[in-house]
C-alpha cells in the first residue's frame, strides 16, 4: 500500500449483500401477496423475482417490499419471457 492511501474496502459476500440491499417498497398487502399458493403462477416463475443464492431461502422483488417466497404469488405476477424459471 502506498503511504497516505486508505486500504480498499472488503467486498461483501453474497449473503451480506442480500442483507443490505434495498428491494421493492410496495407493501405486500397492497398487491395481495401470499407466501404460498397452489396457483401455477408462482413467484419463482415471475420476471420480477430475484432468487436467493440458496434455493431454500426467500428471494426478493424489485417492486414488492420484504423477502419473497418462491412459491408465493401477488397480483403483479408476470411470466418470464421464455416461460421457464432461470433465476435460481
Amino acid at each position: 500500500m502506498l503511504a497516505g492511501t486508505a486500504p480498499a474496502p472488503a467486498l461483501a459476500t453474497a449473503s451480506e449483500a442480500d442483507a443490505t440491499t434495498t428491494y421493492g417498497s410496495v407493501p405486500k398487502a397492497s398487491v395481495s401477496y401470499v407466501p404460498r399458493t397452489a396457483n401455477t403462477q408462482q413467484c419463482e416463475d415471475c420476471k420480477f423475482f430475484i432468487a436467493a443464492s440458496l434455493k431454500t431461502a426467500p428471494g426478493h422483488c424489485p417492486v414488492v417490499a420484504g423477502s419473497i417466497e418462491r412459491h408465493g404469488w401477488c397480483k403483479l405476477w408476470s411470466a418470464l419471457p421464455n416461460g421457464t424459471p432461470d433465476n435460481g
